[in-house]
């Protein structure tokens, strides 16, 4: 079957697995609900495919000419910046929410703040504005690694980027990037909840953009998918910097991974039985307040599937069902952090 559908995405200019998976889906919902009979749904995928082409055509040279137009915003830079850190946001010490699949994402955003430096910080609407930009055409770029590595659904490179579509333009800013709540100018998103960037206003009321210390140094560190064209989405670099920092400076998210591993180290390892583990934890993490069901399962999603990104979680499919596995990279994790805060096993 995924023989099948990648020779689809070839031969009828699907950009990726998520345009051919989207257009099939909303056919099958035409089909369901009687709006298409017979032929009609072949016509209705052609056509559809046709649109989708017009918004983003797939060709090799649009492509190539805006990753070229936008390549120097990813570019490794040549230094670190003059300007000075910001201080950290003054963020909750909450958990990661469900809906953070990725850390690429996250990485594409410093790097590109960081080259968008001049004797300023950029402003945050440039900002929002030029890492859309970069971000649209590298899903592409990004979906050809995926075929080129043959990757599969849950672990595309590209997933988590933006497709030519304002809500998922808005998702991915407001979900990876950052969000400015401004009723009471709270940072949300990913970039500020990880304490990689911050925002300050200057003397004219505009609001500017920022890296702190950590945002800086995982600016600076090569990325395999970014700077050497290779179908991987961390180095070894940006993983360890990666779990150092969450280690270190974001304590609720630590315990929130070591509860996953440890469930996985005590034999859970299918979907039922780690959301059972992690719903017992969140209801300790809430004091009492329980998630629905719905809500365990994203935060569970989201968790696992940032770990696999990691290298600390890997998938096994078994027929239509997929159990985890603790690797040995998680084991170590989890053995070498243990003289951190004490995580209870009745969690796991």
């Amino acid at each position: 079957m995924e023989l099948k559908i990648e020779g689809i995405i070839r031969a009828k200019g699907f950009r990726d697995f998520h345009h051919f998976a989207t257009v099939a889906l909303e056919n099958q919902v035409a089909w369901e609900t009687g709006n298409i009979t017979g032929d009609g749904v072949t016509n209705a995928l052609d056509l559809q495919i046709s649109q989708l082409n017009k918004a983003v055509p797939p060709g090799n040279e649009v492509l190539e000419a805006a990753l070229t137009a936008n390549e120097n915003l990813l570019r490794m830079p040549s230094q670190e910046t003059k300007l000075s850190h910001l201080p950290l946001p003054e963020n909750a010490n909450n958990i990661l929410w469900g809906q953070y699949y990725r850390f690429l994402p996250v990485k594409v955003g410093v790097r590109v703040l960081l080259n968008m430096y001049t004797e300023l910080f950029p402003e945050l609407r440039d900002f929002t504005e030029k890492v859309t930009n970069v971000a649209l055409p590298l899903r592409h770029h990004l979906a050809k690694l995926d075929r080129m590595d043959r990757r599969t659904f849950g672990e595309l490179l590209s997933a988590s980027f933006p497709t030519n579509d304002e809500k998922s333009v808005n998702r991915f800013v407001n979900q990876y990037i950052l969000h400015l709540r401004t009723s009471d100018m709270t940072l949300l998103g990913m970039m500020p909840e990880l304490k990689l960037i911050n925002v300050i206003s200057d003397e004219n009321g505009i609001t500017r953009i920022g890296l702190t210390s950590f945002g800086s140094q995982f600016a600076l560190i090569q990325n395999p998918s970014i700077d050497l064209n290779k179908p991987e989405s961390l180095s070894g670099d940006e993983i360890n910097f990666l779990l150092n920092h969450i280690a270190d400076n974001l304590p609720a998210e630590f315990e929130h991974i070591t509860v996953a591993l440890k469930a996985m180290e005590n034999g859970k390892k299918t979907r039922e039985e780690l959301n059972a583990a992690l719903k017992n934890y969140y209801l300790h993490y809430h004091k009492s307040t329980e998630w629905s069901n719905t809500v365990v399962n994203t935060m569970r999603s989201g968790l696992i599937s940032r770990l696999n990104e990691l290298g600390l979680v890997r998938r096994e499919k078994r027929g239509k069902f997929i159990h985890y596995h603790i690797t040995d990279a998680g084991q170590k994790y989890v053995k070498n952090t243990s003289d951190k805060e004490e995580i209870k096993e009745e969690y796991v």
